[in-house]
């Protein structure tokens, strides 16, 4: 017989699930093949796809790069490193591209733009390229899926490695210097409060802000991540450089990479954490930053 706290947790888990059940999102595997080797890099080939997609569609390049109108706009987009790919040919690549329901207007333009960019190339050399493959991962059809319905990749329970392979960039207002800091070293309940104001942009009407539009539960959420047996964060600081399309020139960010444990799991935050493995967290999502990666704990 189940116990009263594998009630509950079934019972949060569940109000979790029907609070994300609006948000769909398409996810895709994409395998392209060069001319020859090809030079990679997430922020080079979502550029190149940018410029292709504001090229054929300046209308769609608003809406989707852009994230629309004001006052709550966020771009629809993801493009991230595929992590199961092992390479055999210099050739070839593969990625995972995301797009929410919001673009499905104009999915015909942003599937077209991957042909033109293949014809403007990667690189220096600009190397074409031809996408040879695309294949849905969370559906059984190239679809819009309810991030809802996306099962958790582990055993429910399973004690885990809650890993961030691309590196996190999570901002704090730090009162004394009157700016937004790095965490450099993230709590997990950081993790779950970062979860709710990320999902939440997704989910909130446009006149309000994402924090006003937190689920009544939320609160309780992030007060339960607090009492999880948790780790420490373990990683590392690192310094990213990136071009900056707004101010024309290579930036520097600072940003962690890492990861901590939970001995226990966390089978109440699974729908939670399963959310945010797919659209990430923190600043520099659209080129893969954020991603939590979840492992199992032997691993």
């Amino acid at each position: 017989m189940r116990n009263t706290s594998d009630r509950n947790a079934d019972r949060l888990a569940e109000q979790i699930r029907t609070w994300l059940r609006p948000l769909h999102v398409r996810v895709l595997r994409m395998r392209i093949r060069g001319a020859g080797p090809l030079p990679f890099s997430i922020s080079t080939l979502r550029g190149v796809w940018g410029r292709a997609l504001r090229l054929i569609d300046p209308a769609a390049y608003f809406a989707v790069f852009e994230g629309g109108p004001a006052p709550h706009r966020h771009p629809l987009y993801i493009v991230r490193p595929d992590l199961h790919f092992q390479p055999d040919d210099p050739a070839e690549l593969a990625f995972e591209w995301i797009t929410w329901a919001e673009a499905e207007p104009h999915y015909a333009s942003l599937l077209r733009a991957w042909d033109v960019a293949g014809g403007m190339g990667l690189g220096e050399h600009r190397v074409p390229f031809s996408v040879i493959e695309r294949t849905p991962l969370h559906s059984d059809d190239d679809c819009p899926v309810s991030i809802s319905e996306v099962p958790w990749p582990l055993n429910s329970g399973e004690p885990c490695r809650i890993w961030f392979p691309h590196s996190l960039r999570l901002m704090r207002h730090n009162p004394q210097l009157g700016r937004s800091t790095l965490l450099r070293k993230p709590a997990f309940a950081d993790i779950v409060e970062a979860a709710f104001y990320r999902l939440s942009s997704f989910l909130a009407e446009p006149t309000k802000s994402p924090r006003d539009t937190w689920p009544p539960f939320a609160e309780a959420v992030v007060a339960l991540s607090e009492m999880l047996d948790a780790s420490p964060w373990q990683g590392e600081e690192i310094m990213l450089e990136r071009y900056s399309g707004r101010q024309k020139t290579e930036v520097q960010q600072e940003s962690v990479l890492g990861s901590l444990v939970l001995p226990q799991g966390a089978p109440s935050l699974e729908p939670l954490l399963t959310a945010v493995s797919i659209l990430h967290l923190g600043v520099g999502t659209v080129m893969g930053l954020g991603r939590l990666f979840p492992l199992p704990l032997c691993l």
